[in-house]
Parts: structure tokens; sequence; C-alpha cells
């Protein structure tokens, strides 16, 4: 599968760090003053400015909270607040902005195959592009997601989780649009995939994305804690959340199952790889390395206490992207971590591999390119 495996810097958000700069629900619309209204974010469009102009610029300096990156090729794709996408076709030397059909913020963006990319975000929305990120259509929205999980869980059926989709219902601030975001998606396959994210929020398709399913009841999170982070390789689906959650899917059974972490802080991601490998990563620096599929764990001695924000691994190395631009490169097999770049400026949210020295990240102005010696 196209999900960049082993040699992908997963993107994700740090949600305590960038919730608070995200727009939700309504913006703005036609109008000034007295005469001004509100549309909803979900029915506004946008489209990208004209190359060469003001806007453009401001365009790429904008909020990205994630990015992505084709695995064969020299694609890369970007989304951020108020619906920016941004697509560049030479490993990020230049950027330029596509148009959305929605303007809610965006959260984070896979390339699911050379071709095929999903982004989601706010006000439940998951968006699809087939031509490699030039255009894109919605897939589902907060509208569609909230007749969804209804129907899956009617009030009439008086039942726990009947009333706490009840609840969750009444207390959108957009009447019939579910109020949690999506986090993260991923894919197996063509046809069958998950998007996570806030308050325990999981859906599943079986048909490439025509339609969703709830799989609340499916999943070992009674507490409903957030969703961050997907990773799918080779049949293993892992989901990693809050106060150390870590779920994997058990295919036959059709259910997430708790597998046991020894921290219990925020894992923000994870990551799959080969005979078992599993990398996860969040709060304070802290991330935990497996070879046999979560059954034990090795603590990753990473030096820094910011958060961790992005990782990828090799059967012998890993590399750990911190929130404040810290690149960190540790064997698997144990050892301190080695500081190969420290990127001054403004928060990194995302970040993918371009080369063995060089990244592009998601930052608050903008994407950007990192480069260190080859040879540190």
């Amino acid at each position: 599968m196209g999900n960049g495996g082993r040699r992908r810097i997963r993107s994700m958000v740090a949600w305590l760090g960038v919730s608070t700069v995200l727009i939700a629900g309504l913006a703005w619309g036609v109008g000034s003053g007295a005469n001004a209204r509100l549309v909803d974010v979900l029915d506004s469009p946008v489209e990208p400015a004209q190359a060469g102009s003001p806007g453009a610029q401001r365009a790429a300096r904008g909020l990205v909270t994630g990015i992505a990156k084709q695995a064969g090729g020299s694609r890369l794709v970007a989304v951020g607040a108020r619906g920016m996408i941004l697509v560049s076709t030479d490993n990020g030397a230049q950027w330029r902005q596509v148009a959305s059909p929605v303007a809610v913020d965006l959260v984070t963006v896979r390339f699911m195959s050379d071709s095929t990319v999903w982004a989601v975000g706010h006000d439940g929305v998951i968006l699809r592009s087939r031509d490699a990120g030039d255009q894109w259509e919605r897939m589902l929205d907060g509208r569609a997601l909230s007749k969804v999980l209804l129907d899956a869980y009617p009030p009439a059926a008086g039942n726990a989780l009947a009333r706490e989709i009840e609840r969750g219902a009444a207390q959108s601030a957009t009447p019939g649009v579910w109020p949690a975001p999506f986090l993260d998606i991923a894919f197996t396959d063509d046809t069958h995939g998950f998007a996570v994210g806030a308050f325990g929020l999981i859906v599943r398709t079986d048909d490439g994305g025509k339609t969703w399913r709830p799989w609340l009841e499916r999943v070992d999170n009674d507490k409903r804690f957030h969703l961050y982070s997907l990773a799918a390789h080779a049949g293993s689906v892992y989901i990693a959340g809050e106060q150390g959650l870590l779920l994997r899917l058990n295919a036959a059974g059709e259910r997430f199952e708790r597998v046991e972490t020894p921290y219990n802080g925020t894992f923000f991601g994870v990551d799959v790889a080969d005979a078992g490998q599993v990398l996860v990563y969040g709060l304070r620096g802290n991330a935990y390395f497996s070879v046999d599929a979560g059954g034990n764990w090795r603590k990753l001695e990473t030096g820094t206490d910011a958060n961790i924000v992005g990782a990828t691994q090799s059967r012998d190395r890993v590399t750990l992207v911190s929130q404040t631009g810290e690149i960190l490169g540790l064997p698997t097999a144990g050892g301190a971590a080695q500081r190969l770049h420290v990127a001054a400026g403004p928060d990194v949210y995302g970040a993918v591999t371009i080369a063995p020295n060089r990244m592009a990240v998601a930052r608050l102005n903008g994407p950007a390119l990192l480069e260190w010696a080859a040879n540190p």
C-alpha cells in the first residue's frame, strides 16, 4: 500500500498545541457590519489565489498541520486552516494552492497510492483526490456523519451508546452537524479503510469511501479517549490515542483490542513496519518501540521533553521529529538519541522524508524544507 511505510514520517496534529489556532464551525461570509451573515464552512468552497498574487503568497505562509509525500514521486500535499490545500510537484521547493470543496480546518493528509490522496478535518469532513492532489471531492461531512451515527445508534434504542450519540448531536454548535473532527485516516487496500478522531470517533468503509459505518461499539475505548493516529501495514492496523491508549485490529473478530503500553500519557502517533515492529510516540518526548507487535516495549531515550509529532523507522534505526523542530536519530537496539538537526521557528505539526537528510514539514507559517549534513 501507498501509506508510505517505514520511510514515511507520519503527519498528525499536536492537538494541545494547535487546537487553539484552528477555526471550527461557522465562518463570516458575505457583507460586513450589520449586513454580515454567517456562512456554514461546509457550504463554502475555497478557490485558490491567483499564482504570484499577494493572496497566493499568504496562502503559502498559512497554518498547515498535515503533510504527505507521494511514495514513488516528487509530489507533496499539505493541508491546514480554513480548507487550505497546497500541492508541490518538486519535493517542496515550490507550492501552489488548489481548490477545496469546503472551508473547514483540515488536519491530516495521506497518500494511499501514487494517485489517491485522502484528507480529514473538522466538522466530520473526509476529502478524496484521485489525481494526486489537484482536484478534491467530499466523501463525508458532519451532516452525513450525524445521520449515520443517529441511524446506527437511534435514540429509541435507549441504551448507553444511543444516549451518548444523542447528547453529542445536541451539543453541536451547528445543528445537524456532528461536532467532532476527524484526525487521521488509513486504508488497508483500495476499498477498506478507517477514519478516527476526537472523543473516540471511528468509522469504517468497505467500498472505497462511498459509504461509511460507525465502529464505536467495536473498540476497547469506553471512555471515548481521543483517537489521534492510525497506521496500517501488511494487514495490521493500529490506533494511538490519549492516556497510553494503543489499539490493534483483530480482523477476524472485527474489533480493535487494547494493547498494553508502559506509558499513560497521550500518544500522538503510531508507525508499523515489518516483523512486528511498532513505534508509538507522544507527549514530553516519550517514545516506545516493540519488535513483537506490542508484546514487549523498549523506551527510547529521546533526550527531549518536547512533544514528538512525527516518526519513521527502518530495521535498525528510528528518526523522530519534535514539535519544537528537533530531528532525532536513534538505533532501534537502544542507546541515546543523536540530534541531527534543530529547526528554529514556529511549531512543527507534521513531517515527511524527502531524502535521508532532508524533510518537508508542516508549520504554523506554512510548509518548509529542512536539510542537514548527510553524515553529521
